[in-house]
C-alpha cells in the first residue's frame, strides 16, 4: 500500500484547556487522508463540540477514534445526528470505546456496502475495543480498523494484542481476495523504547506482543516508513513519560 509522508503535529502536554485530544497520528494513502486520535471520552457536550471543531479543521477523509467513553444507545443516536450535521457518517457502537467517522461527501472514499461493518469485532474477545469497516478507494478496497488497547491491566493488554494478531491473520486467510489493511489507534505500548519513548528504560508491557503482531501480519508503521530513526511522541501523562502510543499501521498491498 503506497503511502505519502504523514503530517506530524506537535501537541503540548495535557493541560486544563486541552479538551479532546492527547494524541494524534495522520497518514495519506492513495489521496485519502486518515487520522487516528484518542479523544479521552466525548460524553461531555463541551468535549464533543471541540472534537467536531478539530475534525473540521483537520479536513481528513476518515477518522479513527479511541477512548470514546463507552456511550449508551441514546448517546450514540445523539452523536450520530451531530455527525450528520457536520457532514460525517459514523460507525458508533453502544458501549464501545472506539469509532470510525468519514466524510459523507468525500469524492475519493465511500463505505463498501457489500462488506459488513464490524466483521472483525464479531469474533473478537474484546468487542468494546475495536471497530472495523471496509471502504472503497477508487477500484480498491481497504479495511479500516480502529482500536483502543487496555492501559493498565498487563495481562489484558498482552491478550488483546495477541488476539488482534490472530483475528487479522484469520480474516486475511479466509478471504480469497482480502482488501488492503489499515489499523490504528491508541496501542498503550510502544514498539521501540529507544525511539518511541522519552524514557528508554521505562516499563513497556505489551511491547513484545506488539512487535509479534506487526511481524506476523506484515504491517508497517506509517511514521517509521518515512522516519526510520525519527523520535516523536504523542502522549504525555506525567513528566518524563512522553511516548508515541498513537500509531497507524498499513499492509503492503
Amino acid at each position: 500500500m503506497p503511502t505519502k509522508e504523514p503530517k506530524i503535529k506537535e501537541h503540548p502536554p495535557r493541560m486544563r484547556k486541552t479538551l479532546w485530544i492527547k494524541m494524534m497520528s495522520t497518514t495519506k494513502i492513495q489521496n485519502v487522508s486518515f487520522v487516528a486520535a484518542n479523544v479521552q471520552s466525548i460524553n461531555e457536550d463541551r468535549k464533543r463540540a471541540s472534537l467536531f471543531s478539530n475534525l473540521r479543521a483537520h479536513n481528513a477523509d476518515i477518522f479513527l477514534l479511541s477512548e470514546t467513553g463507552r456511550p449508551p444507545p441514546e448517546r450514540v443516536a445523539q452523536w450520530t445526528q451531530e455527525c450528520q450535521d457536520s457532514k460525517l457518517s459514523a460507525l458508533f457502537t453502544p458501549f464501545n470505546n472506539t469509532a470510525i467517522l468519514w466524510k459523507s461527501d468525500s469524492p475519493v472514499v465511500t463505505i463498501d456496502a457489500e462488506s459488513p461493518s464490524n466483521f472483525l469485532r464479531a469474533s473478537f474477545s474484546f468487542p468494546d475495543r475495536i471497530s472495523d469497516a471496509t471502504f472503497r478507494v477508487g477500484d480498491s478496497k481497504v479495511r479500516v480498523v480502529s482500536i483502543y488497547a487496555p492501559s493498565s491491566d498487563k495481562l489484558d493488554k498482552k491478550r488483546f494484542l495477541s488476539h488482534i494478531s490472530t483475528t487479522l491473520r484469520r480474516a486475511m486467510s479466509d478471504d480469497p481476495s482480502p482488501p488492503a489493511l489499515l489499523i490504528g489507534g491508541d496501542w498503550n505500548c510502544v514498539e521501540s523504547q529507544l525511539l518511541d519513548s522519552e524514557n528508554p528504560n521505562g516499563t513497556n508491557y505489551g511491547g513484545q506482543e506488539m512487535r509479534d503482531l506487526v511481524t506476523a501480519n506484515n504491517l508497517s508503521d506509517v511514521y517509521r516508513l518515512h522516519h526510520p530513526k525519527g523520535r516523536h511522541t504523542t502522549n504525555r501523562s506525567a513528566p518524563g513519560t512522553c511516548r508515541r502510543l498513537d500509531r497507524i499501521y498499513v499492509s503492503p498491498d
